[in-house]
C-alpha cells in the first residue's frame, strides 16, 4: 500500500511536467490535488484494518486445498471472471467498441477494473502455485491436486490479461486517472480476494470491519468523483478539436471558394478576349479620274 500510494502521488507529480506524454503537460488543478488525497485516504485505511493473517507457518497444500473451494472465494473468483471475460468480449466484436468507444472515461474504468481484478486472481493463483511447488520439494504430491492445475491455468489466462488491459487502460486515459484507478482496484480487490480465500473477514471484529468498509467507500468516491472531473476534461478537448476541425474546414471551403473564383473569372476574361471581333479594314479611296 505505501509503495501503491507513493505510485500514485508521483505519477500525477510527473504527468503534471509533462514527461510521461510525450511534453505534453496534463493540467491538475487543487480539485484534482484532494481527490487524490481522498483516494489515498481510502486506500491507507483499507491497507491499515483490512482482514490480517494468522502469524505462524505458512500453510500447507491440504491447508490450502480447503480454501480453495470454500464458497466466498469461489463466488469471488467466478464472478470476477465472468465480468473480466465478458468485457474482453464485448471489445472482440465491432458494436462493442463503438459503443464504448463513445464513453472514453467509462472505457478506461472498464480497463483498469478488470486489469486490477486479473492482477488480484493472479496474485492468488500465483500464491498457490508457489505452495504445491513447496510441497513437492518437501516429498508430497502436491502436483498432481486440481487446484495446483487450475491455478497454473488461471496463472497463464490472467497474467497475460492483465497486462494487456493496463496496456489500453495507460493508453487511452491521462496518467493522473490511469494510475490511481489501477492502483487503488488493484489493492481493494487483491485484499478482498486474499480475505475471501483465507477466510480472514471472519476474525475481524466490528470496528476494523466498519473502518474497512469506509475506506473502500473513500477510494470509489475518490475514484467517481475524479471519473467526472476527467469526462468533463474529455468533452471539454473533443469540443475544441472539433472547433479547430470545423475551422479548419471553413477555411479550406474558403480557400476554395476563392480558387474557384479566381478560375471563373479567368475564364471570363478569356472569353470576352476571344468573343472580340477584330474591325474590318478600311476600304481604299476610289481613285479620281482626271479628264
Amino acid at each position: 500500500a505505501p509503495f501503491a500510494g507513493m505510485t500514485i502521488v508521483f505519477s500525477a507529480l510527473l504527468a503534471s511536467t509533462g514527461l510521461l506524454s510525450g511534453g505534453e503537460k496534463e493540467v491538475i488543478g487543487r480539485v484534482d490535488v484532494l481527490v487524490i488525497g481522498i483516494i489515498l485516504l481510502g486506500v491507507t485505511t483499507v491497507s491499515l484494518v483490512g482482514p490480517r493473517s494468522p502469524e505462524g507457518d505458512p500453510p500447507d497444500m491440504d491447508t490450502m486445498l480447503t480454501y480453495f473451494y470454500n464458497p466466498p472465494f469461489v463466488a469471488f473468483s467466478l464472478s470476477s471472471a465472468v465480468v473480466i471475460f465478458s468485457f474482453v468480449l464485448t471489445q472482440c466484436f465491432v458494436c462493442g467498441r463503438v459503443w464504448l468507444n463513445r464513453f472514453a472515461v467509462l472505457k478506461t474504468f472498464c480497463n483498469g477494473f478488470t486489469a486490477a481484478g486479473c492482477g488480484a486472481l493472479s496474485q492468488m493463483c500465483l500464491k498457490i502455485v508457489a505452495t504445491a511447488l513447496r510441497e513437492t520439494f518437501n516429498g508430497r504430491p502436491a502436483l498432481t491436486t486440481l487446484a495446483f492445475w487450475a491455478s497454473v491455468f488461471g496463472l497463464a489466462a490472467f497474467a497475460p490479461l492483465q497486462l494487456v488491459l493496463l496496456n489500453s487502460t495507460l493508453a487511452n486515459s491521462p496518467v493522473s486517472y490511469a494510475v490511481p484507478l489501477y492502483q487503488t482496484m488493484l489493492i481493494v480487490l487483491t485484499i478482498v480476494a486474499g480475505g475471501t480465500f483465507f477466510l480472514e473477514f471472519g476474525s475481524m471484529d466490528i470496528l476494523h470491519g466498519v473502518l474497512f468498509g469506509v475506506g473502500v467507500l473513500l477510494a470509489i468516491l475518490g475514484l467517481v468523483i475524479l471519473s467526472l472531473r476527467k469526462q468533463g476534461d474529455v468533452l471539454v478537448q473533443s469540443e475544441r478539436h472539433a472547433q479547430k476541425a470545423h475551422g479548419g474546414m471553413l477555411d479550406a471551403h474558403n480557400a476554395h471558394g476563392a480558387r474557384e473564383g479566381e478560375s471563373i473569372v479567368g475564364r471570363g476574361r478569356r472569353s470576352d478576349e476571344n468573343c472580340e471581333s477584330p474591325l474590318p479594314p478600311r476600304l481604299a479611296a476610289p481613285e479620281t479620274l482626271q479628264p
